[in-house]
């Protein structure tokens, strides 16, 4: 991560896992800086960007995280029609009257 008008500091994560602004040069290069690729399945790094607050650090914008999953009612479908496949389509009556049942008089 490259910040600055001139372009010349940069973020890392130091020795205590905490991102810290180092100015470039002086032994300090791009390949010693975070790289970040929203597209990572990981959150580690989108969480880290998304505490990053000014006047400490610069404010980032745009697309921390960027993952494909699988939308949440299209793997449930799957999952009932799979269960259905299994184990046939159930039967509500028998549903209820399985198991420790009881009669409220």
């Amino acid at each position: 991560l490259i910040f600055g008008k001139e372009r010349n500091k940069g973020i890392r994560v130091n020795e205590g896992n905490r991102p810290e602004v180092v100015e470039l040069g002086n032994g300090i290069t791009e390949d010693d800086l975070l790289f970040h690729d929203e597209d990572t399945p990981e959150p580690n790094l989108a969480f880290l960007l998304a505490r990053m607050k000014h006047p400490e650090f610069p404010e980032p914008v745009g697309i921390f995280r960027s993952v494909e999953r699988p939308v949440y009612d299209i793997a449930l479908d799957q999952q009932v029609a799979a269960a259905v496949e299994d184990k046939g389509p159930g039967d509500l009556e028998t549903l209820f009257n399985s198991g420790d049942t009881w009669t409220v008089e």
